[in-house]
């Protein structure tokens, strides 16, 4: 049992404050790294119904938008690429 809020848990999460209770350091920089990514993944799909917005009114300068749906992209790619690795290097641990 662990210690958290004053009081022993036997769960994997205090009721009192919501923290995880006794993650280790790596399962820690997988979840922010998952919440990252998952903003980041809102974000794109946002961009990328603006610029469908765009694309529909000609009046409208797209190279701006289509820009900003690259940086995007580009983000989304390496924080996904950082958690995978992650992953990776956690589910390797585990088998060995």
């Amino acid at each position: 049992m662990s210690t958290c809020c004053g009081a022993e848990r036997a769960s994997k999460f205090c009721p009192d404050c919501g923290k995880r209770i006794d993650a280790s350091p790596a399962l820690t920089l997988l979840d922010h790294l998952n919440g990252r990514v998952r903003t980041i993944e809102k974000d794109c799909d946002r961009e990328r119904a603006r610029l469908r917005k765009f694309e529909i009114d000609p009046s409208l300068d797209q190279n701006d938008q289509k820009a900003r749906v690259k940086r995007n992209d580009e983000l989304l790619a390496k924080w996904s690429a950082w958690r995978d690795w992650v992953q990776e290097k956690l589910v390797t641990n585990v088998a060995s």
